[in-house]
């Protein structure tokens, strides 16, 4: 049998690379004084270097077990596949630890942080993508913060002191040298070079595997739009890259994998500026009537395919960063431009209303956008709109994408509201406030009324998707209890929460999409029993879909657990100003 070999995501950079579990202590860690190694620090480092730097060889493995431990305690072992395929990328070298960290972070990424920022701080027009909604004049100083991103470089890089030097230099050198380059860029030009047998293994993982985890819609309608609206390389590196990155946390593959998830992630982001480069220039002649002999309507045809465009590179970009680790700096302005468009009612009723498929991605958007919302620390606000998670007679609605009714999402925006107000001073003890708790709640207790009776092709039966909406429901509830400190109330939806939960089948896409309710009930659980049924539920959705985000999920519910703290007050310590996470 192989050694089993500790992934260790936190800790100091010494316990990192021996792959032992690190007490963090400060400001030497234990381990490393009673073995007399020279402890390196905890200071954040560029993400490659912390995977090539120290993961040699990824095919010795140990099977993965349940491990259910009092207390909050699970050793920090994170669960493996019994097996690991040891097939490597041509063309894709990986770094030894003495070499530096291979370039697509510090030159890709950093280009791409740069060419960012210059598109979306010149860019006031792009307010007009809302200027016919009655939101436009409240919206107006939200879209020129949104794209200041100067501070958001530490999302890839934070340099260690010894190094802040140099990186500050080769920053200069990529500012000075990344100018906008015209038309689309070419992945050729930048991205590894697959064999054809690599790229079908990744391509059927993608659609055998992954896609059917990333939501429970019976036929996900993204990659068919993906493949239609976006250039075939762009398309494809969005499958490659998603597939990379699941393979490697799913440890079906080593550094190599991570490495080229990222490499094609970053060609897909770098499309993503170009459309939306083209999508500014077409605002700012948007008044100067057609050119190049196309008519008006024409032209506002080309912008909202562009548009659209941005949504389908937006959703993998999120869908990415869920699958690595579930926390960005780059999600809020996601979100936001995402907000942005969809709020021009133009392009939401000539291009969203008409095509159910076009409007689940606003639907998906929308879920991944209030789930980040009401779990930050500094209680922002969704960018969705109540109106675009759909209703029980939509065609088209949060229900039918992943479980959960819209109804119970448009009372999940209402909770982030009460956040918001609340972290603003309002006096949450007034009879106004009495009412909207009221009110909320009984929404909540009624969700049988938002679930169909009757089954569609492809969905499961009335009796599952009435279980999900109670569980989302619950965990709404136990969210809005909280924020109204009425918290002696969320025992019996614990309670209620497990047993309803405890009978569905784990492998149902209703419950591989059931993340943040598992968070939000978890970070409730008082009880030794209560917390080993969150424990088994935790471990046995990461098993099944093994995502980044999931292994996260984990990692926060044990320290609240340990420190007797709440999630926003772990999340305050976790997460930098503006880093939102995702547990979806």
């Amino acid at each position: 049998m192989g050694n089993k070999i500790t992934r260790v995501r936190t800790g100091c950079w010494t316990c990192k690379k021996r792959h032992r579990k690190c007490d963090e202590a400060k400001p030497a860690c234990n381990n490393c004084v009673r073995s007399n190694r020279h402890c390196e620090g905890y200071e954040m480092r560029l993400s490659f270097e912390i995977v090539l730097g120290s993961a040699s060889d990824p095919k010795t493995t140990g099977k993965s077990k349940r491990r259910v431990v009092q207390n909050g305690d699970a050793g920090g072992k994170r669960p493996r596949t019994s097996t690991e395929k040891t097939f490597v990328f041509e063309n894709v070298k990986q770094s030894t630890p003495s070499q530096a960290p291979p370039t697509p972070s510090s030159t890709s990424n950093n280009a791409w942080f740069e060419d960012l920022e210059t598109l979306f701080t010149s860019t006031v027009d792009f307010g007009k993508l809302a200027a016919t909604t009655p939101t436009t004049t409240t919206n107006n100083s939200l879209i020129t913060n949104l794209f200041n991103l100067e501070s958001h470089y530490d999302e890839f890089v934070d340099p260690s002191p010894e190094n802040k030097t140099q990186w500050e230099s080769k920053k200069r050198t990529l500012s000075a040298a990344s100018t906008p380059t015209p038309g689309l860029p070419q992945l050729e030009d930048t991205l590894p070079v697959l064999s054809h047998e690599e790229e079908n293994i990744l391509l059927k993982h993608f659609f055998k595997r992954l896609l059917p985890l990333l939501d429970g819609h019976p036929s996900l309608p993204w990659p068919d739009l993906a493949l239609k609206y976006c250039d075939f390389n762009v398309a494809r590196s969005c499958f490659i890259s998603l597939a990379c990155m699941h393979m490697y946390e799913c440890r079906e593959g080593g550094a190599e994998y991570y490495e080229t998830g990222i490499r094609h992630i970053n060609s897909t982001m770098s499309h993503l500026i170009a459309y939306i480069d083209e999508t500014i220039s077409k605002i700012k002649h948007d008044g100067g009537g057609s050119s190049h002999g196309l008519s008006r309507e024409e032209e506002t045809g080309k912008t909202h395919a562009s548009s659209f465009v941005i949504l389908v590179l937006i959703n993998v970009g999120i869908l990415f960063l869920v699958l690595e680790k579930g926390k960005s700096a780059m999600a809020r302005y996601f979100f936001e431009v995402f907000g942005t468009i969809c709020q021009d009612r133009g392009f939401f009723e000539a291009v969203l209303v008409p095509n159910d498929k076009k409007r689940s991605l606003c639907v998906a958007l929308s879920w991944y956008d209030t789930v980040a919302a009401v779990v930050s620390p500094d209680c922002r606000l969704p960018c969705s709109m109540p109106e675009w998670y759909g209703d029980v007679r939509s065609s088209i609605s949060t229900a039918k994408i992943m479980g959960c009714p819209g109804e119970v999402f448009v009372a999940m925006s209402d909770v982030c509201l009460l956040r918001h107000e609340k972290r603003n001073g309002a006096d949450l003890t007034t009879p106004s406030y009495t009412k909207r708790y009221e009110d909320i709640k009984n929404r909540l207790v009624n969700y049988r009324d938002y679930v169909r009776y009757s089954s569609e092709p492809g969905e499961e039966p009335y009796v599952n998707r009435m279980k999900c909406a109670c569980c989302w429901a619950l965990a709404v509830l136990v969210t809005l209890n909280r924020v109204m400190d009425h918290r002696e109330l969320n025992g019996k939806a614990t309670s209620e929460f497990i047993s309803t939960y405890g009978t569905m089948n784990s492998k149902s896409p209703l419950v591989t999409q059931m993340v943040w309710p598992v968070y939000a009930i978890a970070c409730e659980c008082r009880t030794d029993d209560e917390r080993t049924a969150l424990l088994i539920y935790m471990e046995t959705l990461y098993e099944t879909a093994q995502m980044g985000t999931l292994y996260s999920l984990k990692e926060v519910v044990l320290k609240v657990w340990e420190r007797g703290i709440t999630q926003e007050e772990y999340l305050r310590e976790w997460l930098d100003d503006g880093i939102d996470y995702l547990p979806v």
